[in-house]
């Protein structure tokens, strides 16, 4: 992966939990989304972004920058594709 040998980078942390999940549900709720439950339950999920990468600003800060990683087939038109649209939505307001 490109961020592991840039000097830039400081952290790398990988599936990193989007808490609260009550702010999460809320901007599903605003946007019309049905957020994921574990099946069969009212239980919601914790989603995670693949990668929240801290690295060294330009003017010597460090800041963060969350990273979702998909495989092409993933992206490909599906019955699937629309949710994984709308759970990525999510996860980009938040």
């Amino acid at each position: 992966m490109v961020l592991e040998f840039s000097e830039d980078v400081v952290d790398i942390r990988a599936q990193y939990p989007l808490l609260p999940t009550s702010d999460l549900q809320q901007i599903a709720h605003a946007r019309s989304i049905r957020y994921p439950k574990f099946a069969g339950t009212a239980h919601p999920y914790v989603l995670a972004t693949d990668f929240l990468v801290t690295y060294k600003a330009s003017n010597g800060t460090t800041q963060l920058a969350a990273r979702t990683v998909k495989y092409n087939d993933a992206l490909e038109p599906s019955k699937s594709l629309e949710r994984t649209l709308q759970k990525l939505e999510i996860e980009r307001c938040f």
